[in-house]
């Protein structure tokens, strides 16, 4: 429902920050959204990290968009 649509949208905002350095304001712009709303997402995400599973799962994904951003698919 709503709340996994969310919650993919605020990793997808962290993921943009961490792995590219968009600034928050860029972030926003991409989604229509606020920087606050960003900065939370982030926070949100961030904090998630502390679940050992959680923190595994999304160093697999970074992995995978670093690899994907060197050889120039995305972004």
């Amino acid at each position: 429902g709503r709340a996994r649509v969310v919650f993919a949208r605020q990793t997808a905002m962290y993921l943009m920050r961490v792995i590219y350095g968009l600034t928050l304001t860029e972030i926003a712009a991409y989604f229509g959204r606020d920087r606050s709303t960003v900065s939370y997402a982030c926070q949100r995400i961030e904090n998630l990290r502390d679940d050992p599973c959680f923190d595994h799962q999304l160093t697999q994904l970074e992995g995978l968009l670093r690899s994907a951003a060197e050889i120039g698919l995305v972004l």
